[in-house]
């Protein structure tokens, strides 16, 4: 069994995923609604590396069966959840994503792992 096809069998907790926001006129993020997604999702705190080369603690990391956007946000329940919100910084739970990270299975260029880090949503910095 390959890497991707194993990682796509074992992510089967739901994840609310909202896309990087936009900023407004008055330098408010605005939110599209979210999507439910499939999902690997570990609490687990590591020291990444950024695109720019900056470390950066991650306090959580997902595996995923699709892409998602640095910047967004996700949450590990669903939209029927309690705790859920619409605003994803409403909610202590709702994590902003630091790094993605798209793998290419082995001897393929159509098989990919997806991999996202994330921290916390108020005070992380893309």
């Amino acid at each position: 069994m390959s890497l991707s096809r194993f990682i796509k069998r074992v992510c089967n907790q739901d994840i609310v995923y909202w896309p990087k926001p936009t900023i407004d006129g008055y330098n408010r993020e605005t939110f599209v609604a979210p999507s439910e997604i499939k999902g690997r999702w570990e609490d687990v705190k590591e020291i990444i590396t950024s695109k720019d080369g900056e470390e950066i603690l991650s306090m959580a990391r997902a595996f995923l069966t699709q892409e998602v956007e640095e910047g967004g946000y996700m949450y590990l329940g669903t939209t029927a959840d309690s705790e859920y919100d619409a605003d994803p910084t409403n909610m202590d739970e709702a994590l902003r994503i630091i790094a993605f990270r798209k793998l290419p299975e082995l001897s393929s260029t159509t098989e990919f792992v997806y991999r996202a880090h994330m921290n916390m949503g108020k005070s992380a910095t893309v």
